[in-house]
């Protein structure tokens, strides 16, 4: 009865192993899209110290600022 009980459990652990895979590979396949709609570019970043009131306008002239990457300290 304990063989049959460890060999059910193994078969399952490999079902289990085989829809995991399933599942990676269909994750594979569907990050380049995810990547594509849901990526935010990241360069390039400016900073100026201290904050500018109208700053977060789309149009506001951020070309003398310091361009930094991500990581950037300014501490």
């Amino acid at each position: 009865m304990r063989k049959i009980i460890l060999f059910v459990l193994a078969c399952i652990a490999v079902g289990r192993c085989a829809n995991a895979d399933e599942l990676t590979n269909r994750l594979d396949r569907l990050r380049p899209e995810m990547v594509r709609q849901f990526s935010v570019p990241v360069s390039p970043w400016r900073f100026h110290q201290p904050a500018v009131v109208g700053a977060e306008q789309p149009d506001f002239d951020d070309s003398a600022w310091q361009s930094v990457s991500p990581g950037f300290s300014w501490d």
